[in-house]
């Protein structure tokens, strides 16, 4: 038995109540736990409601797995715990006293806890499963785990909002940078996100602005600041980029990144960071007050539009400089440009919303996500698998955050689906 897990019981009432009685034999009602005090020194739950016999007390409760470690724990030589009218243990080794020497009424809780609760309980922690509750999902009714799926939805965009909140302050608080950061991360997806953000983060924004209508000097920018352009390529456009960039770093001053840092092994082609690079050069080049003109679009279809663009010829047979391909389509993928509204925009919104109070752009986003087909990775298969589906994107990043933040977790204590199960026990604890 863990203290948390004796929290947790006391806290949701995971005790049959209708015959307690006190350590010294008198009958013992809960009209209130109290409130869990995560936040503050002193007892664990505050302003509780019992009674005692003929006597209502209110005050507040402390819990121990055992009654001595309130002397272990010093409370008995402390004055904040004068308040406390009850003392709940797991297991009652000792009589214990306040500090101005009154007998402290104590509850054996262990007594009066359903053996099938901690039975599902260690299930749960014990299961190799790592969506422990796999086969049980179906007893929690949708409505509470759809309510919960919202609420952590919410958590994860609000997550990811407060990361771009830093990196707005740090980008001088100009929201077209923000915006190409954000994107830029995302083109780089697992391998290369770290890369691509320091690539737009080590720019000035205002060297980008003064070159977005040239194309050769726009791609000198990028490629060179990324380290691209520190060999001597036979290809006469690899070259001509190459002494373009010469010209551009002392002008502007530039301090370019290492080409070491870029990822490259087991990425697909269609994901080498070299296109990708070329990829944000032809939307720097056709694209501009992107944020404006983001915050605009009112459809998904819009967005698969906007992000639909001319890249260089270079590109069109070429995956990396010197390394002559087939032609091939470089075009964003819808697939792409979902994961660029689902943890660019959506963000963006968010912050752009809190910061300007505008709450509609909080409900235009979680709109997108709604329209958006749901991801396909390993983590919703896994819950297809458990029986739950995904509509949309906006169901698919519930389960993903369920996935990452407790399940993978072991935090069923903390997850209102878990504590659905926990609730109801008796019905299935069995199957565990």
């Amino acid at each position: 038995m863990q203290e948390k897990v004796l929290h947790y019981l006391w806290k949701y009432r995971l005790f049959d109540a209708s015959d307690l009685h006190s350590g010294d034999g008198q009958k013992l009602e809960v009209y209130s736990v109290g409130t869990h005090n995560t936040d503050k020194g002193g007892p664990d739950f505050l302003n509780a409601h019992i009674k005692i016999g003929d006597t209502h007390w209110y005050g507040n409760i402390e819990l121990h797995l055992k009654s001595s470690d309130w002397i272990l724990h010093q409370h008995h030589s402390d004055s904040k715990y004068e308040s406390v009218i009850l003392h709940v243990v797991w297991e009652a080794d000792k009589l214990i006293y306040t500090k101005s020497e009154k007998p402290l009424p104590s509850l054996n809780l262990r007594v009066y806890v359903p053996p099938k609760i901690l039975e599902c309980m260690e299930g749960f922690s014990s299961s190799s499963e790592v969506i422990a509750c796999k086969g049980l999902l179906s007893s929690v009714p949708e409505l509470k785990r759809k309510i919960f799926l919202d609420s952590i939805l919410i958590d994860r965009i609000q997550r990811k909002k407060n990361i771009l909140k830093s990196d707005f302050l740090r980008l001088n608080k100009n929201w077209d940078h923000l915006t190409l950061l954000s994107i830029a991360k995302v083109l780089g997806l697992q391998h290369n996100s770290d890369s691509f953000e320091g690539l737009i983060a080590s720019l000035p924004i205002e060297v980008l602005y003064k070159n977005n209508d040239n194309e050769i000097f726009l791609e000198a920018i990028l490629f060179g600041q990324a380290g691209f352009l520190t060999e001597n390529y036979q290809d006469k456009y690899p070259s001509m980029l190459k002494e373009n960039f010469i010209f551009l770093q002392k002008k502007h001053e530039l301090n370019p990144l290492r080409f070491s840092q870029w990822q490259w092994f087991r990425i697909r082609p269609a994901s080498f960071p070299s296109l990708r690079i070329a990829q944000l050069s032809g939307f720097l080049l056709n694209r501009h007050n992107f944020f404006s003109e983001l915050t605009k679009i009112s459809s998904i279809k819009e967005f698969y539009s906007y992000f639909t663009f001319p890249l260089s010829k270079y590109w069109e047979n070429h995956y990396h400089f010197d390394q002559l391909t087939t032609k091939q389509n470089h075009q964003l993928t819808h697939e792409i440009i979902d994961k660029i509204i689902i943890n660019a925009l959506v963000p963006l919104l968010f912050l752009r919303a809190e910061l300007n109070s505008e709450a509609d752009l909080k409900e235009k986003a979680l709109s997108f996500l709604g329209e958006l087909k749901p991801e396909d990775n390993k983590i919703l298969n896994r819950w297809q698998n458990a029986g739950i589906a995904s509509e949309s994107a906006m169901d698919s990043q519930s389960l993903i955050e369920l996935y990452n933040e407790f399940c993978s977790q072991k935090k069923c204590l903390n997850c209102a689906i878990g504590h659905s199960i926990f609730k109801n026990a008796h019905n299935h604890a069995g199957t565990i």
